[in-house]
């Protein structure tokens, strides 16, 4: 958020929008909020589809909780009925995360994962889902990068290298590396990303030093 209003951004959090006003000639010319401001806007852009559509899972009787619950092999609760991508409530994968967690992803590579557990049930042959969730966003100069799920974390280390325009938060759950947020720091986001898929760790607080490199420290 600092990066964001230091490069002359307004975020207003939590504002409400009553209207979108068109001009004369039916483009966008302004955003009305709930308090009365009427903000001036060329381009609105909407962000949709963040609530499962489990209507047909409703009708066929299947299990739904935040989506439509399946196994590791994206089946549903039927047994029969494949699910997969955005709208699946599935295990969560990350190494360590406890039996009767569950997730639900809305991610590109969560979809290309997914299809592919999904069309080897088709095929009738047993993968499991082995995917490690990651995640990324280009905002301005600040590449942002993911690794894992930071659900249920107990501890963090911050990789402070703001001088260099960077920094990492990495995210441990008794006493194992479950996610990283990155910021300009690629190299970190593909150490944890590449401990994560092997099921190996990283030390935390061996890894509060930003001069070692995160790769060197997987074990």
């Amino acid at each position: 958020m600092k990066e964001h209003l230091n490069r002359g951004l307004d975020v207003r959090l939590e504002a409400q929008i009553d209207e979108i006003i068109p001009d004369d000639a039916g483009n966008v010319k302004a955003v009305r909020l709930t308090d009365g401001e009427e903000i001036s806007a060329q381009i609105v852009l909407i962000g949709i589809g963040v609530i499962p559509n489990t209507q047909l899972a409703d009708v066929l009787g299947l299990d739904v909780n935040n989506g439509i619950v399946v196994n590791n092999h994206a089946l549903a609760s039927d047994g029969t009925t494949i699910v997969a991508g955005d709208v699946a409530n599935m295990p969560n994968p990350v190494p360590g995360s406890p039996d009767d967690e569950r997730i639900r992803m809305e991610s590109v590579n969560n979809a290309i994962e997914h299809a592919k557990v999904a069309a080897y049930s088709l095929m009738g042959r047993s993968e499991e889902y082995a995917g490690i969730p990651w995640f990324w966003s280009n905002q301005a100069d600040i590449k942002l990068q993911i690794a894992g799920l930071s659900t249920g974390f107990d501890h963090t280390v911050v990789r402070d290298d703001t001088a260099r325009g960077k920094f990492s938060v990495l995210y441990s759950r008794n006493g194992q590396i479950i996610a990283a947020d990155c910021a300009n720091a690629p190299l970190d986001f593909m150490a944890v990303k590449q401990a994560l898929a092997k099921g190996k760790n990283i030390d935390a607080d061996a890894a509060a030093d930003v001069s070692t490199m995160l790769k060197t420290l997987i074990a």
